[in-house]
């Protein structure tokens, strides 16, 4: 999974965002990490915002989906959520959900105009 990682412009930060992005990764290093989510298509992206406000703008970065951060705690639990749900994604369906997925061969009437 590749995540981007886009900061704001840092005018009013309340914490180190530098580090807290440097934590994350060497407590997650199973991930590929981007800073050029603008440019490259990345699966997640985290927009390490330095305060509340949460200002930078969203509508360039080519990602699935994207999430604004705005302290360390945050991004932690967004990291947390996001490695239970690919998990979650990868699992292998139980046999009762592949018996449901099952790909039926035959053909379906179809009627087009009168029968």
């Amino acid at each position: 999974m590749k995540i981007g990682i886009k900061y704001c412009g840092g005018c009013n930060c309340h914490y180190d965002r530098t580090a807290a992005v440097k934590k994350m990764i060497k407590k997650w290093p199973n991930y590929t990490y981007s800073y050029t989510p603008e440019t490259e298509f990345c699966d997640h992206c985290f927009i390490i915002c330095g305060c509340p406000v949460a200002c930078p703008e969203t509508a360039a970065l080519r990602t699935a989906t994207w999430e604004k951060i705005t302290s360390p705690r945050q991004l932690e639990s967004a990291v947390s959520r996001l490695e239970k749900k690919q998990i979650y994604l990868h699992r292998r369906p139980t046999r009762s959900v592949r018996d449901k997925l099952a790909v039926y061969t035959e053909p379906i009437p179809c009627y087009i105009g009168n029968k």
